[in-house]
């Protein structure tokens, strides 16, 4: 996925790049490191700088599609899944002494809660392997 924007700053080694929030955004991975701007028509995204792009240049943005994918996956499927297997393992506890839909619900929503921190863990490993961010491609004109 690429988008179009302008470099506006500088955060830390990252290029601050204001680009008009397009379709894409709306179901994509790195959304948590953009922040909305001006009613959320545009918005600014913490990107890459390799190309050493300048504030004022226009830019090309870029994320890979097949990195948006994985980290959907990870964000919406663990926990979906742990819920699932929780409450599967739940209703199977019989040793608990609890009511098999008290256990479900307890046991769906233990390994729920587990899986956040399985998936925050994982999501940070990924940011420090800069899997995630978006990369300037190239400057524009």
């Amino acid at each position: 996925m690429e988008e179009e924007g302008i470099v506006i700053g500088y955060k830390g080694d990252k290029a601050l790049v204001r680009t008009e929030r397009s379709m894409a955004c709306n179901h994509c991975a790195s959304a948590s490191i953009c922040e909305a701007i001006s009613g959320g028509k545009e918005m600014v995204i913490e990107a890459e700088n390799p190309v050493k792009a300048r504030k004022g240049e226009r830019v090309v943005v870029s994320v890979e599609e097949e990195r948006i994918v994985r980290v959907s996956l990870i964000t919406y499927l663990i926990p979906t899944l742990a819920f699932i297997v929780g409450i599967l393992l739940g209703r199977e506890a019989t040793f608990t002494g609890l009511n098999r839909e008290i256990a479900s619900a307890l046991g769906g929503f233990l390994l729920l809660i587990l899986s956040f921190f399985i998936v925050r863990i994982l999501g940070r490993r990924m940011e420090e392997e800069r899997r995630i961010h978006p990369v300037i491609i190239k400057t524009i004109g």
